[in-house]
């Protein structure tokens, strides 16, 4: 029997490949995140702001709301204590009544007992918001606040005394006068660009106070004569800068006509005319509308003076009464003696 040739050695076989995984099976799964807790409430939400060390607030301040939602007189009065009777008359002491009494007239109660809650509020406000830097520049004490609400206290309590009721004679007088003011310190500020300060201490002479409607008229008077005899016998200069500020003989006879209609009021009693316990309430009323508007306008410059230095700090805002402090406030008070 034959033998079989050997058998060659077979080759190793090589080892079956395994298919691979599509790629995206390949891919590692990556583990959910967790959930994430509810974020607790800000500390800023749930903590009441405090005042730092330097009187500056932790945080922006919002502002105190001034609309008819606003603080009153009386929550402002809780919030900043009772006022320094002292303090009040310190500041009182050395101004004339005839002077308090000519700004008085020159406004409505009503506008002030709706301006002054809103005024200083935000006084008040501006005031615990600044830092020490801007507390520096602010040369204010807040005691005056709560004097001034002391006295738009009290002028709320005349208002509304009912031994001052609103008179028809009474209010027109006080529109009469009013008008007069305003077109008399019209003047005089015309008067003031065209000749200067220096030569307007004469004129303020010549014109007076105005606490009553006679006294007015004679100042009125007084300020058409010498508007009158300056384009007389001024030179061509003065002329000239008379006519740019619209100071002619025809602006001294408005003067004039309004002057005549104070007098209609003013000279002697007449049908239907204030009787006496009237003329005296309303004069304390004006008299007490003359202390609150002097305080205002001492807050008023205090802030202005303040900004100018630091443009950062805020002048607190008036809505009713802005335009009895325009040049008032910049640095003209009220007359002493």
């Amino acid at each position: 029997m034959a033998e079989r040739p050997p058998q060659k050695p077979s080759k190793p076989s090589a080892k079956p490949s395994v298919p691979r995984k599509p790629e995206r099976q390949r891919a590692k799964k990556v583990a959910p995140k967790p959930k994430k807790a509810a974020p607790k409430p800000s500390l800023a939400k749930t903590t009441p702001r405090l005042p730092s060390h330097d009187g500056a607030a932790s945080g922006p301040k919002p502002r105190a709301p001034l609309g008819p939602e606003g603080p009153t007189l009386e929550t402002l009065m809780r919030r900043l204590g009772t006022p320094d009777a002292d303090l009040r008359d310190a500041i009182f002491d050395g101004i004339e009544e005839a002077a308090l009494l000519e700004i008085g007239t020159r406004v409505d109660s009503t506008d002030i007992l709706r301006e002054v809650p809103r005024f200083v509020a935000e006084a008040s406000e501006i005031e615990r918001s600044l830092s020490t830097a801007q507390r520096v520049c602010l040369l204010f004490s807040p005691g005056i606040l709560a004097v001034l609400l002391g006295e738009a206290h009290r002028l709320h309590a005349l208002f509304c005394a009912p031994a001052a009721p609103p008179d028809p004679a009474g209010r027109a007088v006080r529109a009469e006068v009013r008008e007069g003011l305003a077109l008399r310190n019209n003047v005089l500020t015309a008067l003031r660009n065209a000749l200067g300060a220096v030569a307007m201490a004469r004129v303020e002479e010549l014109v007076g106070l105005a606490e009553t409607a006679g006294r007015l008229a004679s100042g009125m008077d007084q300020l058409a004569t010498f508007i009158e005899e300056l384009l007389k016998v001024g030179d061509r200069h003065e002329h000239l800068r008379l006519k740019a500020f619209h100071l002619t003989s025809g602006r001294a006879q408005v003067l004039r006509d309004h002057a005549a209609r104070l007098r209609a009021f003013s000279d002697g009693p007449k049908p239907g005319a204030m009787p006496a316990w009237a003329v005296d309430a309303q004069r304390r009323l004006d008299l007490q509308d003359g202390r609150v508007i002097e305080l205002m306008e001492r807050v008023l410059r205090a802030f202005r003076a303040a900004h100018r230095q630091d443009r950062s700090i805020r002048v607190p805002e008036l809505q009713v009464l802005g335009w009895i402090f325009d040049a008032r406030s910049k640095g003209t008070p009220l007359p002493r003696h």
